[in-house]
């Protein structure tokens, strides 16, 4: 039996192994086969000796079996890769890589192929939405990414699997949903979640925005938001139903949306979602709208009626992104050739 200069790995039969020692394999690092290829072996063993490292000074060790893609999701979120995401997009990865984790877990990356990406692809395009299910790739192409950086793979399968989107989403509210949903959710005791529509209804803003706007961010006459996006100021002025809304509800925390039973703010959008899920199931409504597309439902009313768009959503003047958020109607066709004829009676009704 051979041996090289790095600690623990080993040479036998001009192969290379990482030979884990008892206390090693009780912190969740195993020994494992590096193949032949001294160079890649010798830097999958210093990044063992690292972890191990890692484990003696009680930083948190990755248990899960090695070289699996659960390992490798546990890894990619104790790495630099994951630490220099910013919060929102790090919620997006714990969800999408959570799904990948549940139909890939077990599999060893380095046995990872192109048909395991496309039918994990087309499972969630048949359970979820195509948007999603892209998503959820993306995030299995940027850890499989990060698995050949660290020397478990040489190759991405989920790269270039040319992917389709939807198109750009024209979904909005009619009144009558609005209306509808905010009826259900009071008659189910979520009082908050009929407010939250009403208010994201009234200002164009997201979802995380709704849910963190304070009291104090209250004037009498609108909200102002610093929005966790963008991290810009946006006043809104509202309408006299979500000034009825507000009057009527009970400040039982700094923020204005609770979670109803207890009274403490929703911290975590998901729970949102999930009883925004469960009361739009309950109500007689489309039920692909999303609480997303109340913010294109009021671009779009305020873009058909002449007004500008960008001192509400937030958008810089002129900004590309905008086309997301206005879906063209003959109400805006109207308002524009009002503009455009400035004052000409001919284009009126």
């Amino acid at each position: 039996m051979g041996s090289v200069t790095v600690r623990h790995l080993v040479e036998r039969n001009s192969a290379y192994y990482f030979q884990a020692t008892p206390k090693m394999r009780g912190a969740g690092i195993f020994s494992e086969p590096l193949g032949r290829d001294k160079a890649k072996a010798i830097t999958r063993a210093e990044y063992l000796n690292a972890q191990w490292a890692a484990a003696r000074l009680s930083n948190p060790v990755n248990t899960a079996y090695p070289g699996t893609i659960e390992w490798l999701v546990r890894d990619y979120e104790k790495s630099d890769w994951y630490g220099v995401l910013a919060h929102k997009t790090k919620l997006q990865a714990d969800q999408h890589l959570a799904v990948v984790v549940s139909a890939l877990g077990k599999v060893q990356v380095a046995a990872i192929t192109r048909r395991h990406c496309r039918r994990l692809y087309d499972v969630l395009v048949r359970n979820k939405s195509r948007p999603y299910a892209n998503k959820s790739i993306k995030w299995l192409r940027r850890i499989l990414s990060y698995s050949i950086e660290i020397g478990l793979r040489e190759t991405n399968p989920a790269m270039k699997m040319g992917l389709k989107g939807d198109g750009r989403r024209r979904t909005v509210w009619t009144i009558g949903e609005i209306e509808a949903f905010k009826s259900t959710a009071i008659s189910q005791n979520r009082r908050s979640w009929a407010l939250a529509v009403q208010i994201a209804y009234d200002t164009s803003q997201r979802l995380s925005d709704v849910l963190a706007v304070t009291w104090n961010d209250f004037d009498g006459e609108g909200l102002s938001f610093r929005q966790q996006k963008t991290g810009q100021d946006v006043w809104t002025p509202l309408s006299p139903e979500t000034h009825k809304m507000l009057a009527e509800t009970e400040r039982r925390a700094i923020q204005i949306i609770t979670g109803d039973i207890q009274g403490k703010p929703i911290k975590h959008a998901s729970f949102f979602g999930r009883v925004f899920r469960e009361l739009r199931a309950k109500t007689d409504m489309r039920q692909e709208l999303t609480f997303h597309d109340l913010r294109r439902t009021a671009a779009t009313e305020i873009y058909s009626g002449g007004g500008n768009v960008e001192p509400i959503t937030g958008h810089m003047p002129g900004s590309n992104v905008l086309k997301n958020y206005i879906v063209p109607n003959k109400d805006a066709a109207r308002a524009a050739q009002r503009a455009r004829t400035k004052g000409d009676k001919k284009f009126e009704r």
